[in-house]
């Protein structure tokens, strides 16, 4: 999903781009339209809009792939997987100049009506992360690979929905879990022993 991300990120943020100029430039027709109106208040205007909206497009952008995951576990997308390889593909840019390195994926899904499948998704990692493998998580899975990502796993904690699904899953394949953090980058680490 990582990538389908990145790619939104670039149309969503020319959109606003577009949208906030027409609203400056409709500001603008307006305020010349009194007689007091004087340009240098109209700057004083735009500077904060426009780092008002710098700061609100900044936030939703981070946080929308999180807000997608959450969305398909919510509406029970989700699948079990065995993470086998981790390797890494390219490190890219964001619109915000944020380098995210890419990490290629190899995992075997299984699905909810028990067949298995062989894929490959794209993840953005803090750092490589394979001498944990071969681990288990879950993914989330509509049928479509470019929507397909790994679950932090305080989402599935803050999901009860799932939860019927994750021990139908622990009954059938005996899992053995890792935790997946996203902070800025995916990480994955052991659970700690309490």
């Amino acid at each position: 999903m990582t990538l389908t991300i990145l790619k939104k990120m670039n149309i969503i943020f020319l959109g606003m781009c577009f949208m906030l100029a027409i609203s400056l430039y409709g500001l603008f027709v307006y305020l010349s339209s009194f007689e007091s109106f004087q340009f240098f208040y109209l700057v004083l205007c735009f500077i904060p809009i426009v780092f008002l909206f710098y700061f609100v497009t900044f936030l939703y952008l981070n946080k929308y792939e999180t807000y997608k995951i959450y969305k398909m576990i919510s509406h029970k997308e989700i699948a079990l997987c065995k993470i086998n390889t981790i390797s890494f593909y390219e490190t890219k840019k964001d619109i915000f100049k944020k380098e995210h390195h890419i990490y290629k994926c190899k995992l075997t899904l299984f699905l909810k009506d028990q067949t298995i499948k062989d894929v490959t998704i794209y993840e953005d990692m803090k750092e490589d992360q394979s001498e944990l493998l071969p681990v288990y998580a879950y993914v989330t899975y509509n049928g479509q690979l470019k929507y397909c990502s790994l679950v932090p796993t305080f989402i599935l904690f803050m999901t009860p929905r799932v939860k019927d699904i994750v021990k139908e899953y622990e009954l059938l394949y005996r899992p053995h879990y890792i935790e997946v953090i996203k902070n800025r980058g995916l990480t994955l680490q052991a659970f700690k022993k309490v």
